[in-house]
């Protein structure tokens, strides 16, 4: 009798077995389906449509085949099959992608890897104006030059702010070059107060499972950036730099990742004098990270654009040691150590993220150049096509003995003040939005709108927060969606702010883009010195 009972117990085991194993279908055939920019319904809405199908030169083939994660041959995998639609989606050579499966018996399926193409030739007008200041030209962009993954984009404008006048910038940018792991690019900016030439290279972490990623690059700059320190007066800070970055990072696991990054960077610079001097100027840094991220992936429509947008939710932290050694006279000998942590969820309809970055540098037990920030970001949803979104940013530093200065403008995100007018070392920001998408076209253009509300404050080191003068506005504004010609992540926005503190109507905002995004990823970053970014242009 007990004989019967294992052989029965063995017999159900075995016949588990055999439907689990049934039920691991296997990829006979890959087929790659491209449609057109645009269907047969939209050229029957638009009579240029037909035309614009005409000239767009579609994705080569061998592009899309670079991104699929799966072979023929190999078990059916739904999770690399999702991450082909955000990889391809990622390149920006596409509207949609999306991957199918046609099952052809218990044991078989084929896999089609549908796509829509993308315009990406885009001529355009750029008329920025806000805070006192207009930023008028005119560029072209072209994201997949004759299909081949090159990013090509020519500028050339006039910019009324501290008078830099006409300028000009040059990018050009490969991915995948010569169909390998690699990416190349570089970019030329030039006006008449300054110069900037940047060259790099980039293994990227180009899927979930990607073990190793590396990096270098080669900067060069020289012209003048800008002081506000003094009240309706701009200094000229002439300079000469040269420096360039090299990073390795390897990575663990595909899910809830680990890497171990090792990153190097030296700058050598010439300023028109020491009070100007930043805090690794003429030094190398040489830091180590260990850091991790978890990321849980999904679409979410009507929070930035009318389209769907691939959000993630999840943590990220990072733990950075370090030392920066001088390389010329003037570069200062320091440890370092650092971190940062994120944490993003969303339940039901509410969104909330928060970033914690610190780090602080040592010459013996003496700290230098210790600095605080926290990046929070929020929205929650009064209905399928609106809703509340916000963002946060609070950035403090101590012991910085450098120069430091962040302004408090339109470009930083306080709609109606002037630009450069307020600055500081030390900055709060926070913005709230209500926006909302009606169903509402015209000619092949969709609109959505906002109304918003600005609050911000800087102050120095010397000072003390509560002594602070904060500063408001608020307004409406207007959002100009093309998907199908400008692209998902484009769009024309007009803002019409409201400034408490001098009581008047600001300057109209133009500008493109939503101002903040509503949501933040976690993501893989490489270490850094917290706190070095200000802003000088």
């Amino acid at each position: 009798m007990r004989l019967t009972a294992r052989a029965v117990l063995m017999g159900a085991l075995l016949c588990s077995f055999a439907v689990t194993v049934s039920a691991q279908y296997r990829i006979r055939s890959i087929y790659i389906d491209q449609k057109e920019v645009f269907s047969k319904e939209e050229e029957e809405q638009l009579f240029v449509f037909p035309l614009l199908n005409s000239l767009h030169i579609n994705t080569r083939e061998y592009v899309i085949d670079d991104e699929i994660l799966f072979k023929e041959g190999e078990l059916l995998d739904e999770e690399l099959l999702r991450e082909t639609e955000r990889n391809l989606l990622g390149t920006g050579f596409f509207k949609d992608v999306h991957v199918e499966i046609d099952t052809i018996n218990d044991f078989d399926v084929d896999l089609y890897v549908v796509a829509q193409e993308r315009w990406t030739t885009m001529p355009y007008i750029k008329a920025q104006t806000g805070g006192g200041t207009t930023d008028i030209g005119v560029g072209f962009r072209e994201l997949n030059l004759v299909g081949v993954g090159t990013h090509l984009s020519i500028y050339g404008g006039n910019r009324s702010e501290n008078d830099i006048g006409p300028e000009g910038e040059l990018t050009i940018e490969q991915r995948r070059i010569f169909r390998s792991e690699y990416n190349i690019g570089g970019k030329l900016k030039a006006s008449d107060s300054r110069t900037d030439q940047y060259a790099y290279i980039l293994k990227p972490f180009r899927t979930l499972g990607t073990h190793s990623a590396y990096y270098g690059d080669y900067t060069r700059a020289f012209g003048s950036d800008f002081y506000y320190g003094q009240p309706d007066t701009v200094l000229l800070l002439p300079f000469q730099e040269r420096g360039g970055t090299l990073w390795y990072s390897h990575a663990f696991a595909r899910r809830d990742r680990y890497f171990i990054t090792g990153y190097v960077s030296a700058l050598d610079v010439d300023r028109i004098d020491h009070v100007f001097r930043r805090a690794t100027d003429n030094a190398a840094k040489i830091l180590v990270g260990f850091s991790s991220v978890k990321q849980v992936f999904r679409t979410e429509q009507f929070l930035n654009t009318l389209s769907e947008e691939h959000m993630s939710t999840g943590a990220w932290g990072t733990a950075i040691l370090g030392r920066i050694v001088p390389i010329r006279p003037g570069g200062e000998q320091l440890y370092y150590a650092g971190g940062q942590v994120e944490q993003s969820v969303m339940t039901g309809n509410l969104y909330l993220s928060g970033q914690v970055s610190a780090g602080s540098g040592f010459a013996g037990s003496d700290p230098r150049y210790t600095y605080q920030e926290f990046l929070g970001h929020a929205f929650y949803r009064t209905s399928p096509r609106s809703l509340f979104t916000a963002r946060i940013r609070q950035q403090t530093a101590w012991n910085w003995t450098a120069f430091r200065q962040l302004v408090l403008d339109n470009d930083s995100g306080l709609r109606g003040y002037n630009a450069n007018e307020l600055t500081g070392d030390n900055r709060i920001l926070a913005n709230l939005e209500y926006r909302f998408f009606p169903d509402f076209d015209l000619m092949s253009f969709r609109f959505s709108g906002a109304l918003f509300y600005d609050v911000g404050t800087v102050w120095d080191q010397s000072s003390k927060l509560h002594q602070a003068q904060v500063y408001h506005s608020a307004g409406l504004g207007l959002r100009i969606h093309n998907d199908q010609l400008l692209g998902p992540y484009v769009m024309m926005r007009i803002d019409i702010p409201y400034n408490f503190h001098e009581r008047k109507l600001g300057q109209i905002v133009l500008g493109v883009g939503q101002l903040f995004s509503a949501f933040k990823h976690p993501q893989f970053e490489v270490p850094k010195i917290f706190g070095e970014d200000i802003d000088v242009q």
